[in-house]
């Protein structure tokens, strides 16, 4: 053993003990070692240190081993004997690994006579020991095994990646079962450094998308969501992984290899966008779980739009609102508005140039008139919590179309369509008081600013004030009247004389009777109003008032 520890301390990188002149006398030692290390005779002990002085021997040969291909494999084919047999001790097994890791990095090609034998051992040694087949060899779950498994795993992608289409979909399932295990660790160790093992497999993780076909990756990504996505309770968001790998992996490719793949893809993507719908209605999942799920679908979905040219996300975006509208369901609508509120956001203005704003503007007023019911009194219900959810989305939704609107999508024919389920938006008290003033000042104030700025028509801007500011004439709750106030403030506020010259006689009876109020709330909101357009129109607004 000692004279074996001394020539591994010779081999080390930083020794630089031997010369290139000995090379043909190491090479001799490689059979030697070899049979020293399967002899079932020696003491276990013996065969570890010869099995890891001859991973650091054939490592320190790499670059002369290729006329020694047969010799290689007969190791290869020997070590592995111990990697799968089920009586060899743990510290055997994991140096044997390391030998087999080394030999297929230098056989390459040469290893696929192997791959039938060793990766499913090399995925059982991934697998979590509950996880397990009863039949399953009794290795005690070990970072430094699983790592080595992941390393030798590797190395058949790397060199022998068509071989590998069999195992896909279960290495696919283990490796982001085991990274979101990872992760979590780390996020409960926080400032700890990743592991050996997570490493490993992010590693792992990218060489699969540049070495695996789509066709052999994409049915392999599918069946891994639909395996992991059934799990209970958190375990669930390792279909994030899934989706981070489909990510990756449409980086790389060309746009018309994208939407060639886009049947392949959408059925995942649809899965993924689906979880609210799925679970929202059981205890099975946690809101914040689902909501992390939503987010990774929405941002992988928004990922493939920008790989993808503007025929193929016409035809993805519809079938993904196909989908939406067929469920009849809120949580779908749900999911569906979040994906087109990240979207508009990223795309900007491209999101009106492809025409996807087309598609969803109809959509968006139907939604939202299908969230109010006139002369309902402000009280908190069960349920309202999710239409609440489902108007935040929508809103924000047409404020980034309108924002982003550069190239007149906001028309007199549009804006008239949405014009009075806006202004019923006013007056939707669904959520109860706290809910409603959150969704006025939040979502409903920077639509109505941004769908104004868009139109930038006078008319237009005539028709908006009137309905809103009859609002205040209408036996409503005292909190719409002063949001009604408070939004016509933020309108004079940022469009200034532009909005308020023209529209001065319709507005200030109006405000002058809201002074008049029993309600605090709402005198005080036309106080700030008045103070407002005086500051801005001094001259003319005493002139009114003179009248």
């Amino acid at each position: 053993i000692k004279a074996l520890e001394l020539l591994r301390t010779r081999l080390l990188p930083s020794a630089a003990f031997f010369s290139e002149s000995e090379v043909e006398q190491l090479t001799a030692l490689v059979e030697r070692l070899h049979q020293l290390s399967v002899n079932e005779e020696e003491s276990d002990e013996t065969r570890q240190v010869a099995l890891s002085t001859l991973q650091m021997l054939l490592h320190f040969l790499a670059s002369h081993t290729q006329r020694h291909v047969p010799m290689l494999r007969a190791v290869l084919i020997s070590t592995l004997g111990m990697v799968t047999s089920q009586g060899v001790c743990r510290p055997l097994v994991l140096q044997s690994l390391l030998v087999v890791g080394e030999c297929i990095e230098q056989v390459k090609q040469e290893s696929i006579e192997v791959v039938n034998k060793l990766v499913p051992t090399l995925l059982q040694f991934l697998t979590p020991p509950q996880q397990r087949h009863d039949d399953a060899p009794p290795v005690a779950a070990d970072d430094h095994l699983s790592a080595s498994a992941a390393s030798v795993l590797y190395k058949l992608v790397e060199h022998v990646p068509k071989f590998l289409s069999r195992y896909m979909k279960e290495l696919v399932t283990l490796l982001c079962r085991l990274s979101w295990q990872h992760s979590e660790q780390q996020a409960v160790s926080a400032g700890k450094e990743s592991s050996k093992l997570a490493h490993k497999l992010a590693a792992l993780a990218s060489l699969l998308k540049d070495k695996i076909e789509p066709r052999v990756l994409v049915p392999a990504l599918r069946a891994a969501y639909e395996e992991l996505s059934s799990g209970s309770g958190d375990s669930i968001l390792s279909v994030c992984g899934v989706l981070q790998l489909l990510q990756d992996f449409t980086a790389n490719m060309s746009t018309a290899a994208v939407t060639a793949s886009q049947p392949e893809l959408l059925p995942i993507l649809t899965l993924a966008l689906s979880a609210r719908h799925n679970h929202a209605s059981s205890d099975t999942l946690s809101s914040s779980t689902i909501d992390t799920l939503e987010e990774s679908a929405v941002i992988s979905i928004t990922h493939l739009v920008m790989r993808q040219d503007e025929a193929a996300n016409l035809k993805m975006f519809s079938t993904l609102q196909s989908w939406a509208q067929s469920l009849s369901s809120i949580h779908a609508n749900i999911a569906f508005f979040r994906l087109v509120q990240n979207m508009a956001s990223t795309l900007k203005v491209l999101f009106i140039k492809t025409h996807l704003a087309d598609h969803v503007f109809s959509h968006a007023i139907q939604t939202l008139a299908q969230t109010y019911s006139p002369g309902k009194k402000m009280k908190k219900r069960r349920g309202d919590s999710t239409v609440c959810l489902l108007l935040e989305h929508v809103l924000a939704s047409l404020t980034q179309i309108f924002t982003h609107d550069s190239v007149a999508f906001t028309s007199e024919i549009r804006f008239k369509q949405i014009l009075d389920t806006i202004v019923d938006q006013v007056c939707n008290t669904v959520g109860g008081a706290t809910l409603y003033q959150k969704r006025i000042s939040a979502q409903l104030e920077p639509c109505i600013l941004s769908l104004c700025t868009a139109a930038r028509s006078d008319a237009l801007w005539s028709d908006l004030n009137k309905k809103m500011l009859m609002l205040l004439r209408q036996d409503l709750e005292p909190e719409v009247h002063a949001s009604v106030l408070s939004l016509t403030y933020s309108l004079v506020e940022l469009l200034k004389e532009d909005w308020l010259q023209p529209l001065l006689t319709d507005t200030l009876p109006h405000v002058t009777e809201a002074l008049e109020s029993s309600h605090a709330v709402v005198e005080h909101q036309a106080r700030r109003l008045l103070t407002l357009m005086e500051e801005l129109m001094g001259e003319a607004v005493k002139e009114q008032l003179d009248v």
